[in-house]
């Protein structure tokens, strides 16, 4: 067999690839192994959507330099890590990323070394390091690499001993925890982690020019180990779905990550101030952008928090209860009407929440641009197996998105023009299933026209330049296109509001707070309504969208 002593940036690129072969091979059973701290059931998909991501920021880079290849993967990574162990192993490849600085090719002890780096990263990103998990795992590995390689220069050697070391650790992990040796299983992320070093070392055997793959005693195991992860997964058959579920704290109801763009570190700053609102913290300053995770049942006042740092690039937001309930898969797209589909784009997790309580459209969340992916709209069509589709987009860009989508559909795909939230919601429940979609069209027009809503924003610069009024601290409500209303108090313009929109009939009243809503002006501006429309019910909502302050609805 041939030693391997140094590596360049397409062998690195060839070793990663290789690690996301046998995550996404692995990606179920790392799932089913999920139990710690939350049983959500995702931590295999996150780990493979983290590095898929981190590939292909790889993949533009300068492949002869390996400090390009790292560099690229670690900022795709922290960019689209998801969950704890997507952000923990975004971490371990920063720790490439910083000690393969500046070089073309790596030796044996830079490899270890920044395996050394990743883990101080990654620790120093988590709050509470728990013993047990990932960490640990990658901690053994590393120290395993240091000492090795102080007397092996074979990348191909040292990475069979870390792998060996990872693998005795992983297993003692059930000793570790106590909520794994509880179900007598292994940890989910240290298991992905494993898999991502044996891709490294199938990678670097392949690289070299051996007769035969190496059969040394530090893989003497590997059937046997094998064999326990399908023991260990026929274990938690039907006992996964319980765990925790009804001890998990019911204030930690999201799983919430927020990325800012800043050039100073944040870190020191919100792991004391997010501690008010949730647990399982992790944040990672890595210039030009710092990275939250936290499970919370208060969002909005996480990204309020993170909003005064600076500007947010991107907001990911999951129902912690939906996962625990369906633990294997966190989303099952519901039947089709007779004959055609519906898909609903919309921002914000609690809107997104009302609509799944329907069960009767496909949703795709536009995030927080309301500007959703062409891709994810296509896929959603394929994916639905009605022959055609009703798009109802919640954005002027969602809907160009649907148009793109629609164009490159053979289904009959037929777009509404959505102006609210409430015109879907009356859409859905307008729709009579048992009919055709030719004869549901009047139906669902009908019910989009029907619906009286508005919503109130904060004022801009330039609004309130064009009503002569001062720069901060107003408040606009919007009906249609047109601003309709102006007040410097929120009580004083949602009364205005309010009497705008209502009709005798009227007997319902619905709000839909925003992110940037708090929930101590939620109950105020409910009182205040209840008050002064006593006759009118009153109901709200936590939508989370982030296109505006409150959203409005009567009927």
């Amino acid at each position: 067999m041939q030693s391997i002593r140094e590596i360049d940036g397409s062998a690195m690129l060839f070793m990663l690839s290789k690690g996301e072969d046998k995550l996404a091979t692995n990606k179920d059973l790392i799932n089913a192994l999920n139990v710690f701290p939350v049983p959500d059931q995702d931590t295999g998909t996150n780990m493979l959507h983290t590095l898929q991501v981190a590939l292909r920021a790889a993949y533009a880079a300068d492949k002869k330099r390996i400090s390009s290849i790292v560099k690229a993967s670690a900022q795709g990574a922290l960019l689209g890590a998801r969950g704890n162990s997507g952000v923990i192993l975004s971490q371990l490849l920063r720790g490439f990323s910083a000690r393969f600085d500046g070089l073309e090719i790596a030796n044996a002890q830079q490899f270890a070394q920044a395996l050394q780096q990743g883990v101080e990263y990654a620790y120093k990103s988590t709050v509470n390091p728990v013993e047990g998990t990932i960490l640990t795992v990658a901690r053994e590995a590393a120290r395993t690499a240091l000492h090795s390689s102080r007397k092996e220069d074979d990348l191909l050697l040292l990475l069979a001993v870390t792998v060996k070391v990872a693998r005795e650790t992983l297993y003692r992990t059930t000793e570790l925890l106590p909520a794994l040796s509880q179900y007598n299983t292994i940890d989910a992320g240290g298991k992905g982690f494993v898999l991502v070093l044996e891709g490294m070392f199938e990678a670097l055997t392949q690289l070299s020019t051996p007769a035969s793959i190496p059969t040394s005693a530090e893989f003497s195991h590997s059937q046997d180990l094998a064999i326990n992860d399908i023991r260990y997964t026929q274990r938690l058959d039907g006992i996964v779905s319980k765990v925790d579920t009804e001890q998990y704290p019911p204030d930690c109801l999201y799983c919430t990550e927020v990325v800012i763009e800043s050039t100073q570190p944040l870190s020191p700053f919100l792991q004391q101030e997010l501690a008010r609102w949730g647990t399982s913290i992790m944040t990672v300053d890595a210039e030009p952008v710092t990275r939250i995770h936290i499970h919370t049942s208060y969002p909005g006042q996480v990204i309020r928090s993170c909003q005064d740092l600076g500007p947010i690039i991107n907001i990911k937001i999951d129902n912690i209860t939906r996962q625990l309930d369906n633990p294997v898969q966190n989303y099952i797209p519901p039947q089709p009407f007779n004959s055609f589909g519906v898909i609903a784009v919309v921002s914000g997790v609690g809107l997104i929440e009302i609509l799944r309580s329907l069960g009767s459209a496909l949703i795709i969340d536009a995030g927080l641009e309301q500007n959703p992916q062409a891709e994810d709209l296509i896929e959603a069509i394929q994916d639905c197996p009605a022959p055609e589709i009703v798009i109802l987009p919640h954005s002027s860009m969602s809907h160009r998105k649907a148009e793109m989508a629609a164009k490159a559909s053979p289904k009959r795909t037929i777009i509404w023009d959505v102006v609210s939230f409430p015109q879907i919601v009356r859409a859905l429940l307008a729709v009579q299933p048992q009919l055709p979609l030719d004869q549901n069209i009047s139906a669902i027009t009908t019910a989009l026209n029907d619906v009286r809503s508005a919503i109130i924003q904060r004022c801009s610069p330039v609004q309130d330049k064009t009503r002569g009024t001062p720069a901060t601290g107003g408040y606009c409500a919007q009906i249609t296109d047109a601003i309709e209303i102006f007040d410097q108090n929120l009580d004083a313009i949602i009364v205005k509001l309010v009497n705008h929109l209502l009709k005798t009939e009227d007997e319902l009243l619905s709000l839909y707070w925003g992110i940037d809503t708090a929930e101590n002006e939620m109950a105020e501006i409910e009182q205040t309504l209840k008050r002064v429309f006593p006759e009118i019910e009153v109901e709200s909502y936590y939508g989370g969208q982030p296109s505006c302050y409150l959203l409005i609805t009567v009927e």
